[in-house]
Formats: structure tokens, C-alpha cells, sequence
């Protein structure tokens, strides 16, 4: 067994990052006597890759959730979205839409990509009295464990809001 196949021993196809692939093949020497070990590490490359979709996000992942917020947060995470599935920490996910609707008065609401410490706001949105307000990203929004993202109603008035997500990546090319 060469040192690709030791260095990844006992780990599923879905626990191994794009990382790691390219860390074993860091360690592997171009040349002829080799061939093995380059044939193995582009063998865990591409199986790595196919725990992506190719063509856009995984087409039965399209899910949607809410919260109804009141000076308060709701965070968007893979892990809790997807708490009931094993590995959802690694996921990659992107946001499809956010809407709000206000029981009665104004609610603002602003959408922020975060890393729990810096905010890079994506959206903002002002609901009058029930009426629904909508934000739709005109670029793809990602986000994963590590950049998240956060809904914030900061004007201490109950609102309903909903939000659409989906998977990008299930992990295993991170």
C-alpha cells in the first residue's frame, strides 16, 4: 500500500477534504518509479469531486425554513438546517431567497454573511403591516460552517420571516 492509501486509511469518502487529497499528493514525488502513487492520489481526487454537483446545487436539497423573529436572530447554519444528517458541518450551501411579513406595524429585517465576529450585509428589508417583502440575490450567496449566514429583525416588532436554501456541496472538496 503506498503513502496516499496510510494517509487516509479508516476515513469515509465524505470525511476526506480537498485538503487532504491535495496534501497527500503534496508528498508525492513526480516521477516514473511513482506511477502508482500518482494514479491512486488522482483516483481520491476525482472521488472527492463527485461528492460535488456539477451542473448547480443538488436538486433534491432545496429546502425551505422560518422563524418568527422580535429584536432577535435567526442563524443559518449547515449543521442546524441540516442537524439530521450525518456530516451536515461540512456542507456548503447557498442562499436562494428571504422573504418577511410583518404582523402589524414595521419590521426591518437585514440579511448579513458573518463569521460571528466581522457582518457583510447582503440585504435589508422594511415589512408595513403584513405586507411581504422579498430578498432575491442577484449573485449566488454561499455560506458554510464557518461563514454563515445571520437574519436580524431590528426593529423589536414580531415578524414572520421564511428562507429557501440549498446544497451546493456535500463536503469531501473543501
Amino acid at each position: 500500500m503506498n503513502r496516499a492509501w496510510d494517509l487516509l486509511t479508516g476515513k469515509r469518502a465524505r470525511e476526506v477534504t480537498g485538503l487532504q487529497v491535495a496534501g497527500v499528493g503534496g508528498l508525492t514525488f513526480v516521477e516514473g518509479a511513482n506511477k502508482a502513487q500518482l494514479a491512486d492520489w488522482q483516483m481520491m481526487s476525482g472521488v472527492a469531486q463527485n461528492l460535488a454537483f456539477k451542473q448547480g446545487p443538488w436538486p433534491s436539497s432545496l429546502a425551505a425554513d422560518g422563524a418568527e423573529l422580535n429584536g432577535s436572530t435567526a442563524t443559518l447554519k449547515p449543521s442546524t438546517l441540516y442537524s439530521t444528517e450525518d456530516g451536515s458541518a461540512g456542507y456548503m450551501l447557498q442562499l436562494v431567497a428571504v422573504s418577511a411579513a410583518a404582523a402589524s406595524g414595521t419590521s426591518r429585517v437585514n440579511v448579513y454573511l458573518t463569521d460571528g465576529s466581522n457582518n457583510c450585509s447582503i440585504g435589508s428589508m422594511a415589512s408595513v403591516g403584513q405586507a411581504p417583502v422579498t430578498f432575491l440575490p442577484t449573485i449566488p450567496i454561499y455560506f458554510n460552517e464557518n461563514v454563515y449566514i445571520t437574519i436580524v429583525e431590528g426593529a423589536s416588532n414580531a415578524c414572520d420571516v421564511d428562507y429557501v436554501y440549498q446544497v451546493i456541496s456535500y463536503g469531501g472538496n473543501a
